[in-house]
């Protein structure tokens, strides 16, 4: 789903294969035998890691952790990644085509004495080639300018903003998603937060949103997504400038932030909802489900579809009590008409002309009770043009 910086704009939109990019000659991909070049560095500390306790056992929790990556790649500088070790030191590893380079120190997380059970891992991501964004998993982020990090003396790096973000939350810990840095009249910087909450926490929200994705008991904890923008001013001062929040049952599989931080992409089995805009106030009556579908019920088809240099197959949902005679198929050399029980289905001109009668369809029951409806073609390649989608319901 796509998330405008508006609540209201939130907008869902449904993958789909593009088939004007499907080579029907396709015949596989073939193996390299070329050997690929393998570095080893030794390390002698000891790479910082958190394990969770015995209150951290969610889904959420379980997602949150395999987001993470104990090596931080830059992708400003591909040669070069980090690391952090037991001590809260960042180390960088630095690699060319001919041999891997030296373990560098770079800079010390201050430990702030907070390396307490139930932290998240450090995270750290690279907005562009002069800053760094570090959140050290016990609420803290900070903003570091690295100023060239292509250098070998890659180790002048110095914290330009930092600030516990939760630290009156019972559930403080995040990690980072995504940064971005952007002209908007100033130089602004977005960074996207995920942290799990405690649905006691969000009681009132919760009580507003009663459907099946967050008013279901059996999950103790929601996920909560932090949408911040800092701004620098003439001074070169960062500043907290907005805040957005966004709250869903489901971990989340992907998220990141569109380049001039004007939307929001978002993957998760459930809808999230936005709970807090501190520029535009959400107001609860007026809330907005992310996941929302901006389509309408008649745009929307029951069906998938397989193409390929020969054949196009179909299949439909329909009830497991329907029957070969509740069908009306006719397959012509320029158009399809499907009827279930005298509603049509599918119903449109193709793009080229078909076999027919080398056409065919079978009936199966369990999940798809249509099976398969193989049109034959004469081309290698043609697009396929339907009208008049209905969608069906079914319990």
């Amino acid at each position: 789903m796509k998330l405008k910086g508006d609540q209201n704009s939130a907008t869902l939109f449904e993958l789909r294969p593009d088939h004007f990019l499907i080579d029907a000659k396709f015949q596989g991909y073939k193996l390299s035998l070329e050997t690929l070049p393998v570095y080893v560095v030794p390390i002698e500390c000891q790479i910082d890691h958190a394990a969770p306790t015995d209150d951290q056992y969610s889904l959420q929790h379980v997602k949150l952790a395999a987001l993470n990556n104990h090596i931080f790649p830059d992708p400003w500088n591909p040669s070069s990644v980090y690391i952090v070790d037991h001590n809260w030191i960042i180390y960088k590893i630095g690699a060319t085509q001919e041999k891997a380079g030296q373990l560098s120190k770079i800079w010390t997380i201050p430990a702030n004495g907070s390396k307490q059970p139930g932290r998240f891992n450090i995270t750290m991501i690279f907005p562009d080639d002069g800053h760094a964004v570090i959140a050290d998993g016990c609420g803290t982020i900070y903003i570091l300018e690295t100023n060239s990090r292509n250098s070998e003396a890659d180790t002048n790096w110095k914290v330009v903003f930092h600030q516990e973000l939760f630290a009156s939350k019972k559930n403080f810990q995040f990690i980072i998603l995504d940064s971005i840095l952007y002209q908007e009249g100033t130089t602004h910087m977005d960074i996207l937060l995920l942290r799990i909450d405690e649905r006691a926490e969000w009681k009132e929200f919760l009580e507003f949103h009663q459907d099946k994705y967050l008013s279901s008991s059996e999950h103790p904890f929601v996920s909560v997504l932090e949408w911040i923008t800092l701004a620098q001013d003439e001074s070169k001062v960062w500043s907290l400038e907005s805040k957005r929040c966004l709250v869903g049952r489901s971990g989340v599989d992907y998220a990141t932030i569109e380049p001039n931080g004007t939307a929001l992409y978002l993957a998760s089995d459930d809808p999230y909802y936005f709970a807090y805009d501190s520029k535009n106030p959400v107001q609860l009556s007026n809330a907005i489900e992310a996941g929302g579908d901006s389509t309408s019920e008649s745009d929307k088809s029951d069906y998938v579809w397989f193409q390929n240099g020969t054949q196009i197959r179909l299949w439909f949902r329909l009830p497991e009590e329907s029957k070969k005679f509740d069908f009306t198929i006719d397959i012509s050399a320029n158009d399809i008409h499907i009827e279930y029980k005298k509603q049509v289905m599918l119903s449109g001109k193709l793009f080229d002309s078909v076999k027919p009668d080398e056409s065919n369809w079978t009936l199966e029951s369990g999940k798809y009770v249509i099976q398969n409806i193989t049109i034959i073609i004469k081309m290698s390649y043609f697009d396929f043009y339907l009208y008049s989608l209905y969608r069906y319901y079914f319990m």
